[in-house]
């Protein structure tokens, strides 16, 4: 799993202490990370601010001219150099604040990813609960070299609108931005994962049920007629 993980910063939970008191979550009992994870900087922030560039730019081409035409040039004019100033600046520091939020972690138990923008979210699947880990690949994506890894658990989904992600899926953790190399090895590795936790349930239930058995035969049997 190391060679398999090795772009990917290793996380020695046996001696970094001080970052195990930073993490915004709990360790379960017996729980360890494996693994935390950053988006690729400039992917991230050039995927987050692709969509609102454009937004941005119709607006321009279509807001403005209108108020010229209907007599509010001066409008358009404010709108032109107070608004969309305004407008281009949030959408270039908005994904900056965005990128220091966004960390997603692996344990032996689950799959964490953290994200936010003045506050933060955080979604954690059980490897267990994995129904499916979905490598998507947007235009921009292709692009930039990246792919995005959604991780769907039980009742979860995987639904993409315009070749956006929809976050409000129910139950759906989302990592975007990770190198195509990085997303495929990953993906290999949260499927051996959530199939060695799956085989030793499995295997703790078949142990388990073998001995109820063996204390069911073990137990003697009465002498007295059953009703009595």
């Amino acid at each position: 799993m190391v060679d398999i993980l090795r772009d990917i910063k290793r996380f020695d939970t046996a001696h970094d202490n001080t970052r195990l008191e930073k993490l915004p979550f709990d360790l379960q009992k017996n729980e360890k990370i494996i693994r935390e994870l950053k988006p690729q900087f400039l992917g991230f922030i050039i995927s987050m601010q692709f969509n609102s560039y454009i937004a941005i730019l119709i607006f321009v081409l279509l807001a403005i001219p209108t108020l010229i035409l209907i007599n509010y040039a001066a409008i358009g004019f404010l709108v032109g150099i107070i608004a969309v100033p305004v407008l281009i600046l949030l959408v270039s520091i908005g994904p900056l604040i965005s990128y220091g939020k966004s960390w997603y972690w692996i344990t032996n138990h689950r799959v964490i990813g953290k994200r936010g923008f003045l506050s933060y979210d955080i979604h954690s699947i059980p490897l267990d609960n994995v129904t499916d880990i979905v490598l998507s690949r947007t235009l921009l994506d292709r692009v930039l070299g990246l792919s995005s890894l959604i991780i769907v658990p039980m009742g979860g989904n995987s639904q993409m609108s315009n070749g956006t992600f929809d976050e409000k899926s129910q139950n759906t953790n989302f990592f975007p931005a990770l190198t195509e190399k990085m997303a495929r090895e990953l993906q290999r590795v949260l499927f051996n994962l959530r199939d060695e936790l799956n085989e030793d349930h499995a295997s703790k239930g078949d142990e388990n049920s073998k001995k109820d058995n063996s204390s069911e035969k073990a137990q003697p049997k009465s002498d007295f007629p059953r009703g009595t």
